[in-house]
Parts: C-alpha cells; sequence; structure tokens
C-alpha cells in the first residue's frame, strides 16, 4: 500500500511540475504575444498618421486651390474613412498600452478588444471602396502634374513607403487581429481571467472579418458585372444587381454566355476586328436556361458551327452549365427574363 500512495504522489507531483512548465511557457508567450500587439499596433498609427498629414491633408488642400487637379469626390474616393480609421486605433492603443507596461501574469487585454470589436466594423466600408480608391488614384497618376506631386509628397517623408502601400494597411488589419487573438488565446489557460473575453473577442473579430471578405466578393462581383454590362450594345434590363455574380462564361461560334447564379446572359459578338461589337441578345432566369443550352447544343450538333472551350467545346461547357444550374435550383419552373433585341 506504501509503495502504491508513494507512486501515486510522484506521478501527482510530475503532472503538477508538467503543468507549472507549461504554464510558465504560455506566459511568457502570452509576454510576449501582449507585446507585439501593441508594438505593431502604435507603428500601423504611426503609419496612419504620417499618411494624414503627408497626403490627406495636403490633397484636400489641392482641392480649394485655383487649378485644382483633383476634386473633393476623388479625395473622398481615394481615403473614404482613413481618418476616421485613424482615430479609432489610437484609440484603442491609448487603451492597450497601460495594460501592458503594467504586465503581470494575471493582467488582461481581452476585454479591450472586446469592446472595441463593434467599432472595427467601419473597416467593412473602407475595404469595399479600396478598389475604387486605386482606380481613382491611377486615374489621377495619368496626370504627370499630380504624378509629380505625389513623388514630391513621397520624398518629404522620406521612407520607401509610398500611397498606395498607406492605402493599403487598413484592409490587412482586422486579419492581422484575428492572428494575434489566435495566438494570444492559444497560450491562455482557460481558468485564466482574460479566457473568456479574449475568447469572445476573437469570435467577434472573426466575424467582421468574414463579413468584410463577404463584402469585398460581392464587391469584386457586381463590378465584374458591371464591365462586362458596359460593353455591350441593345437594349436589355440592367443585371448588375448586388448578390449576383458570374459562375463561369464560354464563347460557342459568335455566341458569348454568362452563367450567373439567377441568370443566363446571352450576348452576340458582330463587325469586323476594327467595328467588334458584343450585342444583348437575351437574358433567362435559372432553371429555363436548361432548355436554351439544349437549342444551342442541338444546333452545333446539326453542323452550325463548332468553336469550344478548351477541349471539350461547346457540349462541355453546356454540360457544366447545366450541372452548375441544376445542383444550384434543382427542376422546376423558372421565367425568361429580359429578350431579344
Amino acid at each position: 500500500v506504501r509503495s502504491v500512495v508513494l507512486v501515486q504522489s510522484l506521478w501527482r507531483a510530475k503532472m503538477a511540475k508538467k503543468v507549472f512548465q507549461k504554464r510558465e511557457r504560455d506566459a511568457n508567450i502570452r509576454a510576449r504575444v501582449a507585446n507585439e500587439i501593441v508594438e505593431n499596433e502604435d507603428v500601423y498609427v504611426k503609419n496612419l498618421s504620417l499618411c494624414t498629414r503627408n497626403y490627406y491633408e495636403p490633397l484636400v488642400a489641392e482641392t480649394r486651390s485655383k487649378r485644382p487637379l483633383l476634386s473633393a469626390d476623388d479625395v473622398r474616393t481615394i481615403f473614404n474613412n482613413y481618418t476616421q480609421l485613424h482615430t479609432l486605433n489610437n484609440t484603442l492603443l491609448e487603451d492597450l498600452r497601460p495594460r501592458v507596461q503594467q504586465w503581470s501574469v494575471w493582467q488582461k487585454i481581452g476585454d479591450v478588444f472586446l469592446r472595441m470589436a463593434d467599432f472595427l466594423k467601419v473597416y467593412t466600408g473602407y475595404v469595399e471602396n479600396y478598389d475604387a480608391s486605386q482606380k481613382a488614384l491611377q486615374r489621377l497618376k495619368q496626370n504627370k502634374k499630380f504624378n509629380d506631386m505625389l513623388t514630391s509628397m513621397d520624398r518629404r517623408i522620406k521612407s520607401h513607403l509610398d500611397l498606395p502601400s498607406f492605402l493599403i494597411m487598413p484592409v490587412q488589419r482586422i486579419p492581422r487581429y484575428c492572428l494575434l487573438l489566435a495566438e494570444m488565446l492559444k497560450h491562455t489557460w482557460p481558468d485564466h481571467p482574460d479566457y473568456d473575453d479574449l475568447e469572445r473577442a476573437k469570435m467577434k473579430i472573426e466575424e467582421i472579418a468574414e463579413h468584410i471578405n463577404e463584402q469585398k466578393r460581392e464587391a469584386e462581383a457586381l463590378a465584374e458585372l458591371i464591365e462586362f454590362q458596359s460593353r455591350l450594345c441593345g437594349k436589355f434590363t440592367d443585371f448588375a444587381i448586388r448578390g449576383r455574380y458570374k459562375i463561369l462564361d464560354g464563347r460557342f461560334d459568335d455566341v458569348e454566355l454568362w452563367l450567373l447564379n439567377d441568370l443566363l446572359v446571352c450576348v452576340h459578338h458582330s463587325g469586323t476586328a476594327a467595328t467588334k461589337q458584343l450585342r444583348f441578345r437575351a437574358a433567362y432566369e435559372l432553371p429555363k436556361c436548361e432548355l436554351q443550352l439544349e437549342l444551342l447544343s442541338r444546333r452545333r450538333a446539326a453542323g452550325h458551327g463548332g468553336g469550344g472551350i478548351g477541349g471539350g467545346g461547346f457540349s462541355t461547357m453546356s454540360s457544366a452549365l447545366a450541372t452548375a444550374t441544376a445542383s444550384m435550383f434543382g427542376g422546376g419552373g423558372g421565367g425568361g427574363s429580359g429578350g431579344h433585341d
């Protein structure tokens, strides 16, 4: 019996030592990650300040000059809510810094992120606008005077960073928080006072990150449809609407098809290389479009042309389109949308 008790005591002592050593390692990693969070946030806020002083404010002043090289709308498009992000992150930094300066094994930072999580949703609008911001900047840089002005601003800050480098920083910010909080939570034991707040903050910020990514995907999909629609001739109802996106596209002779998530758009290539036109022919609501695919496949089988996609020809595309339609919407009715020009 004494031998058994001794073995059990030794085993418990060994396990307690392992737990202690692991917590000691975790505590050291928590301290390192906390310092990294504050240092990273400090650099980020300084860069936001630098961009605001060196680019945003001078460009706003330029819009008020006698012969401005850009408009107030251009500045709003380029920067969107950049200054609002600056204010928000400066507040976050000021809340985090004293926590880390007074760091201890039981110190908390999860509650700071949890409190700020809802405010971080303002990043959604910035990320959605980012592509429009870059396009506006590229358009303005075609003007040599504007480009020279930006180059002069670049030189003043004596850095390898330029305006596009500053503008992309907020796009990368929320995913960065997700990684840092995940690392902190990984090394926080469940009975630590910071654990629950860290877990909730991480979940809320991951939801924001997913929402931002979804909004960005929708914005990119909409931009693609708007660009496609802008190249079309003929009469048609506007089909470039939010929530609609392209699944795949392909061409059969002079006919081009775009399969969207709820619509099949059919256009016709005409004219010579010099007078090339893309003319709208019809739009079919899914799943009725399967019938149109079948008719076009029969047309090809009857010998009316052959171009294809890859090595499989148009029949491969029609099969893919029909399969995609069936898998998403199943059988059933549907109705025409739009019509022949």
